[in-house]
This record gives C-alpha cells, structure tokens and sequence, in this order.
C-alpha cells in the first residue's frame, strides 16, 4: 500500500464513485474489486480512453478503443463482461466469490490479462513477451491487483451494494475522508507496492 496510491484511488472515488455504486447496485461484484480495476487499469481515470470516452478498462470494439456515453455505463458494461455466459468468468467462480480477493482470483484465473499482450511490462519481463503461461499472467494480474484492492478497502471499506445499502454507501463516498463500512468485507492484507499496468 502506497499514501500517493491511496491518495490517488481517494480522487478516482470520489469523481465516479456515485456512477460506481449506482451500476454495482444488486450486482455480485464488489465495490473494492471495480475500484481497484477501474483504477489500476485507467491509471485513476487519467488515461486519454477514460478521459475521452468514459473506457476505464481498454474495452476496445472493432479493433478501436470502445466509447461509453457515462462512467456509469463503462462500469456496468465491466459487469456484463462478468456475467456473460460466453466467457468462464461464471464456471471460474467470478459470481459466487465470497471476498474481494477470491473475487479478483476467478477473475485473474478466467484468463482476464495476459502477460503476452502487455506493452507495459517492466524491463526485466519485456524480453520474456510471448512466453507466458496463463497461470503466470493470472498470478502476475491477481498480485497487482491485489494491492490496489488492499487500498480500496482501507480508503472506502465498501463490500457488495445493494438496495438495503445504496443510500449509506452513496452517503460514504460523498461524505469526505470518513467513510463508513458498508457491505461484506475481507481483510486487509499488506502487500508490497507494485507497479500499476496499463491493460
């Protein structure tokens, strides 16, 4: 965990956490786990994609960076992505996860990333491009994800939302520094500061 990285997430949070909630609403994904992607994939929404066109994930469409109208719709298509039967986001556990970090485990192990296709890898793994094995790109993914799920939850502790706690957690997010646990948690567990990538 990082006090700039935090920081940053805090920023991210409070400009799309309202649009956040509102596509996580009665959804299995939790709060924690979108803020961490969201964040670590558009690089706290400064990207030029997030910027311009609303895409915190890389989503690309015919070959071209995908356009959302609102954050919002960006956060539910990320959704979508987890609950189409088409892909093994569902056989891989991304619905019945009972933590954030089992959660970000299906993810990370229904072939989510891939090493083989990262522009952004450091020095010391760019000349290895090509050469990855799918649990190698998972465990890559899951442990820089991790820490950015590590900082969600310290910074905004929210779990699931759902209508019995949508109004406390929009209140959480709009509240300032002091949020309020809402949801179901997981602990949180240190990690060493990785470097974000970029997807």
């Amino acid at each position: 965990m990082g006090v700039s990285r935090q920081h940053n997430m805090l920023v991210f949070a409070k400009k799309y956490g309202n649009d956040m909630i509102q596509a996580l609403n009665n959804t299995f994904v939790f709060f924690s786990v979108m803020l961490a992607q969201a964040s670590l994939e558009s690089g706290y929404g400064t990207s030029s994609a997030a910027k311009n066109k609303n895409n915190f994930f890389g989503v690309l469409q015919g070959g071209r960076t995908a356009s959302f109208s609102t954050a919002q719709s960006a956060f539910s298509n990320q959704i979508d992505l987890f609950n189409d039967p088409n892909h093994p986001y569902i056989a891989n556990g991304v619905q019945t996860a009972t933590t954030p970090y089992e959660q970000i485990r299906a993810i990370a192990n229904s072939g989510y990333y891939s090493m083989n296709n990262d522009d952004t890898l450091p020095s010391s793994l760019a000349s290895k491009r090509g050469s990855f094995t799918a649990k190698q790109s998972a465990d890559y993914y899951y442990n820089n994800l991790k820490g950015f799920v590590d900082d969600a939850l310290f910074i905004i502790p929210l779990g699931k939302i759902n209508d019995s706690n949508l109004s406390a957690a929009t209140a959480s997010i709009n509240s300032g520094n002091s949020f309020t646990p809402i949801g179901i948690l997981a602990p949180i567990v240190k990690s060493n500061e990785i470097f974000g990538i970029q997807i």
